[in-house]
């Protein structure tokens, strides 16, 4: 198991006291046999984990169809997103070679990026 800092530690923690407040506040009990804090805690990483890996999905859903009316509503509300990632440099082990020009380029596919996204660049027109 990787070592967590105190802070995560603390943070999960705080996650697992939210989910037995929320159960109390609403009548329910934990099983203490079944269900002590580190089992607490595996599930709220399992959820989290699950939740983040179908937004990956569904990115790459949209991003196969961007043409789509609601792909486009999704992906145009999240536009931010991506420019803050754009902003970020990649290592200069993930860097590719310059090209002397536009047209060395023309159709070339990048490099998927940490979440396995890629693009095809296309010049624009002047």
């Amino acid at each position: 198991q990787k070592c967590q800092s105190k802070d995560q530690q603390d943070f999960n923690n705080s996650l697992v006291q939210q989910v037995k407040n929320e159960a109390t506040k609403y009548g329910w009990e934990f099983d203490r046999k079944a269900f002590d804090d580190k089992k607490i805690r595996d599930r709220i990483r399992c959820f989290f984990k699950t939740h983040i890996q179908n937004a990956k999905k569904r990115l790459k859903t949209m991003l196969r169809n961007p043409s789509k009316k609601a792909n486009i509503k999704a992906l145009a509300a999240h536009f931010h997103l991506i420019e803050e990632k754009n902003k970020i440099e990649p290592p200069v082990s993930l860097k590719k070679p310059e090209h002397d020009s536009e047209d060395d380029r023309r159709g070339e596919m990048n490099t998927p990026s940490s979440n396995d996204v890629s693009a095809v660049y296309l010049p624009q027109n002047n």
